[in-house]
């Protein structure tokens, strides 16, 4: 069975509402990081339906399939709050490949939004091993985002961010007993 996900897609010069086709059960994060059994490996676009583009001048315009490169997208985010929270989720026991990780407050900077949010890091491991992982997103959860020059922040539950897209990033980085 297969899941239409509603999602904004933030570019550099663009702002790009659509669905995203999801297969049940999985992540999207796994449809980012083109780990979904029966996608290629190096899927390099993402496809979406039932799409609006909004350009940077103000003008919008609808289609019905587009296809985003990857790498051009700095922001992921989902339109329904609950939609990305993962295989963890649930209330209850935790089942299997469920992996307990503690939040990290972090800001940061890409070309043109600042987002603040909680990164997400297993037992032992600091901010900077999560930057440097080989996947090209990686979910903030709690999330406040607002174009670079300035503005209003808003608030999102769940953002994918290109890691590839940071300029800097800053954590809060929390010491159990300190």
């Amino acid at each position: 069975m297969i899941e239409k996900i509603p999602v904004s897609i933030y570019l550099d010069a663009q702002t790009i509402v659509g669905n995203v086709s999801l297969p049940s059960g999985k992540r999207l994060s796994d449809l980012l990081n083109s780990s979904v059994m029966g996608q290629p490996e190096s899927t390099m676009f993402l496809e979406l339906t039932d799409v609006t583009i909004s350009h940077a001048d103000g003008t919008k315009e609808q289609v019905q399939t587009s296809f985003i490169n990857k790498t051009t997208i700095q922001l992921l985010t989902t339109l329904d709050e609950n939609l990305a929270r993962g295989i963890g989720a649930k209330d209850g026991p935790k089942r299997y490949p469920y992996v307990h990780k503690s939040p990290v407050r972090a800001r940061m900077r890409m070309p043109s939004y600042e987002i603040t949010g909680n990164i997400y890091c297993t037992n032992g491991q600091r901010t900077p091993q999560v930057l440097e992982e080989e996947s090209m997103f990686f979910p903030l959860t709690d999330a406040r985002i607002r174009v670079s020059t300035g503005g209003e922040w808003w608030g999102v539950n769940f953002v994918a961010v290109n890691r590839r897209q940071i300029f800097s990033l800053q954590c809060e980085e929390i010491h159990l007993g300190s």
